[in-house]
């Protein structure tokens, strides 16, 4: 379910760090993309699907790139 994991991935940016994650890569929106998962939380009858599909299709590329750098 694509929405348990963005709301998953938000949670662990913050369990990270996302002052730590901005440090290492500050071009990205650690804020937001954790923020994301807040949103998906506490509002999660709000949310508009078609929002979350575009951010997935959009930007979940992107992260998954910047994020297997930052493991290496």
């Amino acid at each position: 379910m694509p929405l348990f994991a963005i709301l998953k991935c938000g949670q662990a940016l913050k369990d990270f760090g996302v002052d730590a994650l901005l440090a290492i890569h500050p071009d990205m929106p650690w804020r937001e993309i954790a923020g994301m998962g807040n949103v998906l939380a506490h509002e999660y009858l709000g949310v508009d699907p078609v929002m979350i599909w575009d951010t997935i299709q959009s930007h979940l590329n992107e992260l998954q790139q910047v994020l297997e750098e930052i493991m290496r």
